[in-house]
């Protein structure tokens, strides 16, 4: 049986040993003899298992990952998104997710993975966020678990049972706007100036227009490149690739003639292959809220907010008010289903509704008496009304 030894001038005893495969391997142990004599018998106690088929190469495999630092794994993850084409937000979320989750559930090691501590780890995080908050990083954690289990990493779930919150869910109202607040953003914005970042006032009056005149989301605006534009097309697009989509389906959105001029111009200035809003984060919202301030149009009323995908909301709602089809702006909107874009997006103003109302038909036939009654009666005593040809409508009674 092989002693160990420290060699000189180390610090840390060493052993030398011959594997499985009969390969000559050496491991650096601790300075303390007596430690280094105890994992320099464990390992040689393996390689014996291991010979005598008690105990397999994957179950080494299994024992070199939980030995390693659970940050190795966590790197090795982000490198995975990376790799499937995840977009940049979706990984440095990921990864802020799983390193919080981690360090308050004191998780060094995969060994050191469980549903008690996980569990310790949300209750912390539910004490300063809402339970969609928690929940997002429960699916982010379950996500990294999930991999490191079919990356055989580890050999069995830790976290089975973990539920998600239940979740108190308020409907975000939002109103819709008026061609007066429109005119008023898209003017104020224009002669404004760049945001603390330095998204500059031109770029995002140029952001707002596109996504009033296109419906596109803020991902999918934000995912934009010169590329992207059809211009000099019989019928001008925009097209959005499918991983910035919400439906993971390459969209392509008709422009209005009147906005092209605009963008041909604009896309000028733009230097081709890089996203046109650089400038432009996570926090579109706010934006538009300081935007909103300067042009003098309130963002929160009685009837709903103007945030960041009201504009969409105002784009499909626009379109149902134009007489288009359900079918056309559904495919517009790119919603699976119509129910969802009358019920939630294609909102209804008062004129729209009294203008619906106005087009109803003319049930305004009453009976003689009726008319005397209500003082309505000119017609000659004893005429004979007749009733013009046209649908079955009765007299009110």
């Amino acid at each position: 049986m092989p002693s160990i030894f420290k060699p000189t001038g180390k610090s840390k005893y060493e052993i030398h040993y011959s594997d499985h495969d009969g390969r000559r391997r050496k491991k650096v142990l601790t300075p303390d003899r007596a430690i280094s004599e105890r994992l320099a018998a464990k390992l040689l106690e393996r390689v014996a298992a291991i010979r005598g088929g008690l105990w397999t190469e994957q179950d080494e495999n299994y024992a070199d990952h939980g030995r390693r630092p659970i940050r190795d794994h966590i790197a090795d993850y982000v490198e995975h998104l990376r790799s499937k084409g995840s977009s940049k937000h979706h990984v440095s979320r990921s990864k802020f997710g799983i390193e919080r989750v981690c360090d308050l559930a004191k998780v060094k090691t995969p060994g050191d993975l469980s549903l008690s501590r996980v569990e310790a780890a949300l209750a912390e995080i539910s004490k300063s966020k809402v339970a969609s908050t928690v929940n997002l990083e429960i699916r982010i954690f379950k996500s990294f678990v999930h991999w490191l289990i079919e990356d055989r990493r580890i050999r069995d779930n830790p976290l089975l049972g973990l539920k998600a919150r239940r979740e108190v869910i308020k409907p975000r109202l939002r109103r819709r706007w008026t061609d007066e607040e429109v005119q008023r953003l898209l003017l104020a914005t224009e002669q404004g100036t760049p945001t603390p970042n330095g998204f500059t006032a031109l770029d995002r009056a140029m952001l707002y227009k596109l996504a009033l005149s296109t419906g596109l989301r803020a991902s999918e605006l934000r995912s934009l490149t010169p590329e992207s534009f059809r211009l000099d097309e019989s019928y001008p697009v925009v097209q959005v690739k499918a991983i910035a989509t919400k439906n993971r389906q390459e969209a392509s959105q008709p422009l209005p003639s009147s906005l092209v001029s605009l963008l041909r111009l604009w896309l000028a200035t733009k230097p081709s292959g890089q996203r046109v809003f650089t400038r432009m984060d996570v926090r579109q919202s706010e934006m538009l809220q300081r935007d909103l301030e300067q042009a003098g149009v309130k963002y929160q009323t009685e009837a709903g907010q103007l945030d960041f995908h009201s504009l969409r909301h105002e784009y499909i709602s626009r379109l149902v008010q134009s007489g288009a089809s359900v079918k056309t702006a559904q495919t517009l909107a790119r919603h699976a289903s119509p129910t969802i874009m009358v019920s939630i997006y294609a909102k209804a103003s008062v004129y729209d509704l009294h203008g619906a109302v106005e087009k109803l038909p003319d049930l305004n036939i009453a009976t003689s008496d009726q008319r005397r009654a209500t003082g309505t009666d000119d017609a000659t005593p004893g005429a004979t009304r007749e009733i013009p040809d046209g649908p079955n409508i009765l007299p009110i009674k």
